[in-house]
C-alpha cells in the first residue's frame, strides 16, 4: 500500500479506517485468487475434452471438465459443456443436474435452458422438455429450436391448436422453414381447416419436392 494511503487512513476514525483497511485486504485477495487461476492450463483441458469427444469417449471428456473446475477456473463453461457431454453419452440425470447449475450462474442465459429442453425431450419427458422451451423463448421469443420442439411436443399430444401457434411463430420468422410448413399444415388438417394447409404444402413441395409426407399432405389438404 503507498505512503499516501496510510496517510488518509491515519486521518480517517479508527472504526473507518479498520473497514477501509479490511476492504483493501479483500480486494488483495480477490486479485490473488484471480490470478491463481491458470488460464494456459484451463485452456489445455478444455482442448483436451473436445480431443476426447471426437473419439466419443464421454466419460474421459466430463472428467477434464471436473478438472477444469478443480482448477477454479470459469465453473459455467465446465457447467454447460458437462451438461452437453452428458446429453450426448445418454446420462440424462448428469446432463439435466449440469445445466440446472449452469442456468443458475447465469439465469437469462438461452443456451442451458436449451440444453435442459433436449435433455428432457430426449428423455422423454415432455411436461419438463415444454417448460424449458417456454423459459428458452422467454429470453429468445424467436428461438428456432425451441418453436419446432414445442411444436412437436403439442403436436403428439394432439394438441393441434398449441401445435399451429408455435409453427406459426416460427413461420412468421423463418416463412421458408420446412419443419415448421409442415407441421403448421398438418396441425390445420387435423383442425378441419385445409384451406389454410394448402399454402403451406405448395411451398414445402417447392423448397422440398421429398419431403417426408409433404406430397400426403397436400393431396390430404386437397381433397374435400
Amino acid at each position: 500500500m503507498k505512503l499516501d494511503s496510510l496517510a488518509v487512513l491515519s486521518s480517517l476514525p479508527r472504526r473507518a479506517s479498520r473497514v477501509a483497511l479490511l476492504a483493501g485486504f479483500v480486494g488483495l485477495a480477490s486479485v490473488s485468487l484471480y490470478a491463481a487461476v491458470d488460464l494456459g492450463k484451463a485452456g489445455d483441458l478444455w482442448s483436451q475434452s473436445v480431443t476426447l469427444e471426437t473419439k466419443s469417449d464421454y466419460k474421459g471428456a466430463i472428467a477434464k471438465m471436473t478438472d477444469l473446475t478443480r482448477s477454479g477456473a470459469d465453473n459455467y463453461l465446465a457447467n454447460l459443456r458437462t451438461g452437453w457431454l452428458a446429453l450426448q453419452n445418454k446420462d440424462y440425470d448428469t446432463a439435466i443436474a449440469n445445466y440446472r447449475a449452469a442456468s443458475g450462474r447465469a439465469p437469462s442465459a438461452v443456451t442451458p435452458a436449451q440444453g435442459l429442453a433436449s435433455t428432457y425431450r430426449a428423455k422423454g419427458d415432455n411436461d419438463n422438455a415444454e417448460h424449458a422451451c417456454r423459459q428458452v423463448l422467454s429470453h429468445d421469443p424467436g428461438n428456432v429450436t425451441a418453436l419446432q420442439m414445442l411444436g412437436a411436443i403439442y403436436f403428439e399430444k394432439k394438441d393441434y391448436s398449441n401445435a399451429a401457434l408455435a409453427y406459426d411463430s416460427l413461420l412468421r420468422l423463418y416463412p421458408e422453414d420446412t419443419t415448421a410448413l409442415s407441421g403448421y399444415g398438418w396441425a390445420q388438417i387435423y383442425l378441419n381447416h385445409k384451406a389454410n394447409a394448402i399454402p403451406e404444402f405448395e411451398r414445402l413441395l417447392i423448397l422440398s419436392p421429398t419431403y417426408q409426407d409433404a406430397q400426403a399432405g397436400y393431396t390430404a389438404a386437397t381433397t374435400p
